[in-house]
């Protein structure tokens, strides 16, 4: 799992890195409150946990397919705790029909 420790430590770095120019343009804006700004970075933070989730949920699926438990664990936290869906309810559903894996009772199929 090398390959995905270094997706994710490369994509922390270009994180923080992100963040930290979002919050120095933000704050140059004399005249936006506070509340706003830090609203957009919220709102960056949450898209860039879904992205590098749902990568890492690809690898598994792609590379370590008979790791179920792991996949269902990043899955959980994915659908249910992060609110990802876009392609990965497919891909995800799929993988459990292929697998013969039981659908979570978190996981909704239709979205």
């Amino acid at each position: 799992m090398s390959l995905l420790t270094a997706l994710a430590s490369g994509g922390i770095g270009a994180l923080i890195a992100g963040i930290f120019a979002l919050i120095n343009r933000h704050l140059d804006k004399k005249d936006a409150p506070i509340a706003v700004q830090f609203e957009a970075v919220n709102k960056r933070l949450d898209k860039s946990e879904k992205d590098n989730v749902r990568m890492q949920l690809l690898l598994l699926i792609s590379d370590y397919p008979a790791e179920h438990t792991e996949i269902l664990e990043v899955a959980h936290h994915y659908f249910a705790e992060i609110g990802g869906d876009w392609y990965m309810t497919t891909i995800f559903n799929r993988w459990l029909t292929e697998h013969k894996v039981g659908a979570p009772e978190w996981f909704d199929s239709r979205k």
